[in-house]
């Protein structure tokens, strides 16, 4: 069965990227499959596995507004 964690704070600065690098990087050792989505608009995770967030030519925001499928 899949389990969804979200990690949300409203406030900048907290550790909401560190945090979900860290449970997504211990779950993928444990063998789990591991889906990590960056809707931080300044893509910190996103850069953390060192992509340009710029580069992507649609975005999860491009979805959200129905602009693009997420196929």
């Amino acid at each position: 069965m899949a389990k969804i964690i979200a990690v949300a704070n409203q406030k900048g600065g907290v550790g909401k990227t560190t945090t979900t690098l860290n449970v997504g990087v211990a779950a993928a050792a444990l063998g789990k499959k591991v889906l990590l989505v960056d809707f931080d608009p300044q893509g910190a995770l996103t850069l953390t596995f060192g992509r340009d967030p710029l580069a992507f030519e649609h975005t999860i925001y491009d979805v959200l507004i129905e602009k693009s499928s997420i196929n």
